[in-house]
């Protein structure tokens, strides 16, 4: 495949970023209203697309254990790494320490994600989109969660932990997408067909999934100041989107990953910071101004770092982006 090929898979991509970006320029409408597509998204039109592929999937095809390992080893060694820079060499408290391993870690799986490798590999992207979002909703999300919930001291330490970890459990477990991955994963695993009328309303239901997600991306792009942050917000970013695909080539070739699986893992690896990790920190009144910096650079990035990702794989693992994509589920 050429240069011009891969970048005419990244330009419908692109561009409906790019729509969503003028939207809001010429005051059609306020970033403010990308929270209505994120929220439709979020709760109706993913979850829609998830069940419905994955009802059709074989679920052995979605036990890709090597596949599983190399993501884990990727999330937790990023993290890991993330985690102790912040806390033993710049000293830093657990919560921010936590925060920024999230923000370097967490990559945009759905929003970003599955548009991007649905349109570099098809729906055979739908597997490996979702065994990241599980990988991601079980580890980091949760260690997050505890890790900045722990009290820096007193006697009601144990109890307090207890009380974040049974919190940040309900949370990974009743995400809608996760709930939808349990569904799409019974029906696979049952072999029960889902009725036609359903399919299809399912089916046209989670078409808007992909233009939608990528119009609010654009819609809520924007540029906070980063100045005071920088030195911060530009070594996470780096971490993000520069050394996590590199090492993700290194994974997939040490774990010999398929090509499809292969390419899946170094793009996801490539992807923005996930604009959850925002209102996470909000909440935690924690890495607020750099989170909100990480992700508008990272996102930034995307026009840049994408299409150089596909290219460096495409020359890896030859006549697998693109054919994929054409050739469908």
């Amino acid at each position: 495949m050429s240069e011009l090929d891969i970048i005419a898979l990244e330009v419908p991509i692109l561009l409906t970023v790019a729509v969503g970006w003028l939207i809001v320029r010429i005051r059609l409408l306020r970033a403010s209203s990308a929270d209505v597509l994120n929220t439709l998204f979020l709760h109706v039109f993913a979850p829609a697309l998830i069940v419905s592929l994955l009802a059709k999937q074989q679920l052995a095809s979605l036990l890709d254990i090597p596949f599983i390992l190399a993501t884990l080893l990727l999330m937790l060694g990023l993290y890991g790494g993330l985690f102790l820079a912040h806390a033993v060499l710049l000293k830093r408290t657990l919560a921010v320490s936590a925060f920024a391993a999230f923000a370097g870690t967490k990559f945009n799986t759905v929003v970003v994600g599955l548009p991007v490798l649905v349109a570099n590999l098809g729906h055979h992207a739908i597997v490996p989109t979702i065994i990241n979002l599980v990988a991601a909703y079980f580890t980091i999300l949760p260690l997050t969660l505890i890790l900045s919930g722990i009290p820096p001291s007193g006697s009601a330490r144990g109890t307090a932990v207890w009380g974040v970890v049974l919190a940040a459990v309900k949370k990974a477990i009743t995400h809608p997408f996760v709930v939808a991955t349990v569904l799409g994963l019974f029906l696979a695993g049952t072999g029960a067909a889902l009725p036609v009328w359903l399919d299809k309303t399912l089916l046209t239901v989670g078409s808007a999934a992909i233009p939608s997600a990528l119009l609010a991306v654009g819609m809520a792009l924007s540029a906070p100041s980063i100045r005071e942050n920088l030195a911060e917000i530009a070594g996470v970013s780096a971490v993000r989107v520069i050394l996590s695909p590199a090492l993700a080539i290194l994974v997939a070739k040490l774990f010999r990953l398929s090509p499809v699986f292969a390419i899946a893992l170094v793009v996801s690896f490539s992807l923005p910071t996930a604009k959850m990790v925002l209102p996470l920190a909000e909440e935690h009144r924690t890495y607020v101004k750099e989170s909100a910096g990480i992700i508008a650079v990272t996102t930034a990035s995307l026009v840049a770092v994408v299409p150089v990702v596909i290219w460096v794989c495409e020359r890896l693992w030859p006549g697998f982006v693109g054919a994929v994509a054409l050739t469908g589920p």
